[in-house]
């Protein structure tokens, strides 16, 4: 072949490769710096989430301290091989919420960062003592033509007598039985046998997981606005005010919620009507009936007039043990969030003469419910606002409400 033809073929193969030479490159160097943009954009989303990571794994240590304090929510630009990460978080104690920016930043430089994600997420703190309508940490019997609402909880075996009819979902850790005229109207959660039961919504064969609560003495010991080492009776004031037996001025609910605290005694409170946000608490040793005790003798009513709790209005009882509720002569209105650890909620006394009882509210009962002795007929009604308001210093957990990257 000439040398002429031979630089005819050779240009004319150039002029073909070379494009596709150019485009290949073109195509390499713009997928590299595509994956470099993503890995930055990746590891700046890594390290913003890392700080909502560290937020929640500091919450699961504790449900009572933690949450809402400055001191414990600080957290300086925290320097990676690879990047920084900052946080700013706007609390409400009163309603629960923590507001939280996080922004990852990827490169040497926190103050030109090479790629930066920011973080918007918002937690909600629930509390077990407000969430349910009635949890109870043994087997249960309801008899017939019972009506409830919220969420129902038993930890252990549930039989139902006929016509009961519960308005929200029912967690069974157990085996579920009852004929079909008993009717739960959300899902069903048994962890057994669902029984003959009809269930408007699913049936599931496993529960959503729950720690049964307990009282942390040493935080309330801490955080108490009153407290006692003795049996002393409380009368809450429409004023936002309470007395106390043995003193002679009131005491004023603070704007941010009360704590009461009996430590190794018991606490009777007088017909109340309450104004504010206050926490009930009575310590003692597990079963016993002189102490860790909480007497509701009369009515248990919220300044706000009506059966919820509200932003200006909520109580909850804690116990030990025993959280009595005794009135005669007339029907019982009670308010509020009750637990009790390691006993029951009961009648205080068996008069020959029956009246109604009116609750508003919750039960958290580690032995059910023995109120057939003092009160007939029973109305049990959940308070639909006690979660959202909820009183004071109560057990905690987290609840991740939004997260948003941008």
């Amino acid at each position: 072949m000439k040398k002429g033809q031979t630089m005819i073929i050779v240009l004319v193969l150039m002029l073909f490769l070379f494009p596709i030479a150019a485009s290949f490159l073109y195509v390499s160097v713009t997928e590299m710096t595509h994956t470099r943009m993503e890995r930055r954009f990746k590891t700046a989303t890594a390290l913003a989430n890392n700080v909502l990571v560290d937020l929640m794994r500091q919450f699961s240590q504790s449900y009572y301290v933690g949450h809402y304090d400055s001191d414990s929510l600080a957290r300086n630009e925290m320097f990676y091989e690879i990047g920084f990460s900052t946080v700013t978080i706007t609390a409400d104690s009163i309603n629960h919420y923590l507001y939280i920016q996080a922004t990852g930043k990827y490169g040497k430089d926190a103050t030109n960062p090479l790629s930066d994600k920011k973080l918007y997420a918002v937690i909600k703190f629930y509390s077990d003592i407000t969430n349910y309508n009635f949890w109870c940490n043994t087997a249960q019997t309801w008899g017939s033509g019972v009506t409830e609402s919220g969420t129902d909880r038993v930890n252990g075996n549930v039989s139902l007598g006929g016509n009961c009819t519960f308005n929200g979902d029912f967690i069974c850790v157990g085996n579920m039985t009852g004929a079909s005229s008993n009717r739960i109207k959300n899902n069903l959660y048994a962890t057994g046998s669902f029984g003959s039961v009809t269930v408007d919504g699913a049936k599931y064969n496993f529960v959503p997981e729950a720690a049964w609560p307990s009282i942390d003495v040493s935080y309330y010991d801490t955080y108490y606005n009153f407290k006692s080492t003795w049996t002393r009776t409380i009368q809450f004031l429409p004023n936002g005010t309470f007395t106390v037996s043995g003193s002679t001025a009131p005491v004023t609910i603070p704007s941010g919620g009360c704590i009461i605290f009996g430590k190794s005694c018991n606490i009777n409170i007088s017909s109340s009507t309450v104004k504010g946000r206050v926490t009930v608490v009575a310590s003692g040793t597990a079963g016993s009936t002189t102490q860790g005790n909480i007497w509701v003798n009369g009515n248990l009513n919220y300044a706000n007039g009506t059966n919820n709790a509200s932003d200006s209005d909520s109580i909850a009882l804690m116990s030990h043990n025993y959280i009595y509720f005794n009135k005669t002569g007339s029907a019982h209105y009670i308010h509020g969030a009750t637990f009790s650890q390691y006993r029951s909620v009961k009648n205080g006394s068996s008069p020959a003469t029956k009246y109604a009882l009116y609750f508003y509210g919750t039960m958290i009962v580690n032995q059910g419910v023995s109120l057939s002795g003092g009160y007939n007929p029973r109305y049990y009604n959940f308070d639909t606002e006690i979660n959202k308001y909820s009183p004071p210093g109560l057990p905690e957990k987290p609840c991740l409400v939004t997260w948003h990257m941008k």
